[in-house]
């Protein structure tokens, strides 16, 4: 026998207005079995469509009255429309734990105080468990937004659900504490940590590991938080920087000094020139050697 919980609501199609009408009700198959509408008897049934795969059935104010009237009972309302939203009995837990850990994978230094979740499409799990939660890396950037719970088990997914979140949170980032130039390596000299809410943040905050690492896309005011989509990673070799040149044939090795044409990570060729401004294509090997091939 599935037993589902619903929420009884009337909705005014013209000015798109929601209002709860009265607590929880039972359904039992396609029996409403409502305590709390008008003056009806404790545990008095009454038949209307099912909701099947619906996450909500809407039923014209003229229908019920019929419906209810065949049982003497009398329906007021300035509404043309009555919702009945269903929502099943889950336990939200697991599925609040997998989204907290998403979210934690996402944004190390997020901190949580609370999420909610909402079933946005019917559930009739059938005490399946929950084999998967999908949240899409769009998802992740804002506060609050949608997502799919798979149930069956860890070999089989049965079947699929679509819930809507939103969380409440902070987050640790770095802003700059001075005006930081395009190319500047982002350090402990010209950055704070701060706090904010996760719903302010546009992009994701770069955290501490990466002071050292990175460098200013553009030009950064005092102030601004310092996001990935501002930053570039330094490369293992910078633009112009000097380095030494080797040359090894028929076991020789000729070293020089020379300069790259370009930043470059180790293992990629590169154009590197010499001191008389020659041009060859070399490897890069390390931080200060590139090697001609």
């Amino acid at each position: 026998m599935r037993i589902l919980q619903i929420i009884l609501a009337f909705n005014c199609l013209l000015f798109a207005n929601t209002r709860i009408l009265e607590d929880s009700y039972l359904i039992n198959d396609n029996t409403i079995l409502a305590s709390h509408i008008v003056t009806i008897k404790q545990e008095l049934d009454f038949a209307i469509d099912r909701f099947d795969s619906k996450s909500s059935i809407q039923l014209p104010l003229n229908k019920l009255k019929r419906i209810f009237g065949e049982h003497n009972i009398t329906i007021d309302s300035r509404y043309p429309v009555i919702t009945f939203h269903n929502f099943a009995d889950f336990d939200p837990k697991p599925i609040i734990d997998a989204l907290t850990n998403r979210f934690i994978e996402a944004y190390p230094t997020i901190e949580i105080d609370d999420i909610t979740i909402k079933p946005a499409s019917f559930i009739d799990a059938n005490n399946l468990q929950i084999a998967q939660v999908d949240v899409s890396q769009n998802a992740l950037k804002r506060n609050k937004g949608s997502f799919a719970v798979w149930f069956g088990s860890e070999n089989a997914k049965v079947k699929r659900a679509f819930f809507t979140f939103e969380i409440d949170a902070t987050i640790r980032a770095l802003q700059a504490s001075k005006q930081i130039a395009r190319g500047t390596i982002i350090a402990e000299n010209n950055c704070d940590e701060t706090i904010m809410a996760f719903e302010a943040i546009s992009a994701k905050p770069i955290d501490r590991s990466l002071l050292g690492k990175v460098a200013a896309k553009s030009r950064l005011n005092k102030g601004d938080i310092i996001t990935d989509r501002s930053i570039a990673i330094i490369p293992d070799v910078r633009k112009n920087s000097q380095i030494t040149i080797e040359l090894i044939k028929n076991g020789v090795k000729i070293s020089f000094i020379g300069s790259v044409e370009k930043d470059a990570d180790i293992g990629e060729l590169v154009n590197v020139r010499d001191r008389e401004k020659r041009v060859f294509t070399a490897r890069i090997i390390s931080k200060d050697i590139a090697r001609i091939e």
